[in-house]
């Protein structure tokens, strides 16, 4: 499986436990899971763990911004080269809808999909060899 995570999973997989955190793990673990990035989205990644608002959460993982970044660079791969000036996508190319049911129960509701790359995109996907659906899997139906 191949990735491109967005800053907010990078920031919470390495300040916090959950979801995020087990992706990290598993593509430090795993063969079988690469995470991509690009120097802009590193860029944001190193801005976003030297914020303020963060200062509490780095200073509890008793790691700096810097080392936290350099942990992410541990497990995933830089491609350079995307487009002219190496700017990173800039427009929305997958969405995921997630809404709780209102059957008090812990299910939700979860629809992804994905749309057409423009340029730049199309050319990272032909480099990572991958082909992007028009849907990632159906939704499922809620019983009224």
């Amino acid at each position: 499986m191949r990735l491109v995570l967005d800053t907010n999973p990078i920031v919470s997989g390495l300040l916090w436990k959950g979801p995020p955190r087990a992706v990290l793990m598993a593509a430090r673990e795993r063969n079988d899971i690469l995470l991509y990035s690009s120097p802009r989205l590193l860029a944001e990644l190193a801005n976003v763990l030297a914020r303020k608002k963060l200062s509490t959460a780095v200073v509890a993982s008793r790691r700096s911004p810097e080392v936290l970044l350099q942990r992410y660079l541990q497990v995933a791969r830089v491609v350079l080269g995307i487009g002219a000036n190496n700017r990173a996508p800039s427009r929305i190319t997958a969405a995921a809808v997630v809404l709780p049911l209102a059957d008090g129960s812990a299910r939700e509701l979860r629809i992804r999909c994905v749309v057409r790359p423009d340029r730049s995109q199309a050319i990272l996907l032909d480099r990572l060899g991958l082909k992007l659906p028009e849907r990632l899997r159906a939704p499922q139906t809620v019983e009224m």
